[in-house]
């Protein structure tokens, strides 16, 4: 259990370096513009250190909350659709899934900061093809990755409980 929280603690901090690299940008395009001073400057001040906070609560609300959520959702998700699985096994194989958390949140803040930072997917300015590979498509397949890991070992555990059941 504790390697689970420290797999989903990562793939949190992982998964923040997205915002935080989109709050630096707007620090360094403040400076930029020489938003410290001048008749806005108050309002820069306002977004900086209201940008802050945000991402701090942010940061440890993931940090803390972001486990227990994936725990009650197993449970829940235990109780209306494989209740005959004990609980105990259910969260092992939710836990056990957990491994791939830390790759998925890399692999969409690499495809996010690459699209964002970089300008890849900025070929066409359509505004169609550039969302649909990097959001719809990219993410989405990213995210693909988590979520069936976790059906399979969910999948498994109702397999390995109806086999001790003897069931057929």
């Amino acid at each position: 259990m504790q390697s689970a929280i420290l797999r989903v603690r990562l793939s949190t901090v992982i998964g923040f370096t997205a915002p935080l690299s989109q709050y630096a940008l707007f620090l360094v395009e403040g400076n930029r513009r020489e938003s410290w001073s001048g008749e806005l400057s108050g309002f820069f001040v306002v977004g900086v250190v209201a940008g802050a906070m945000g991402l701090i609560a942010w940061l440890l609300l993931g940090w803390y909350f972001v486990y227990p959520l994936l725990r009650i959702s197993a449970y829940i998700v235990n109780r209306l659709v494989a209740w005959r699985v004990p609980v105990r096994d259910w969260i092992e194989a939710t836990n056990r899934a957990t491994w791939t958390l830390p790759y998925s949140a890399g692999a969409a803040v690499v495809l996010y900061l690459g699209h964002e930072l970089f300008g890849l997917g900025s070929w066409h300015n359509n505004g169609v093809i550039a969302p649909l590979l990097f959001g719809a498509l990219g993410l989405n397949v990213i995210a693909a990755f988590s979520y069936i890991t976790l059906i399979v070992y969910w999948f498994q555990a109702y397999r390995r409980a109806k086999k001790a059941s003897g069931s057929p």
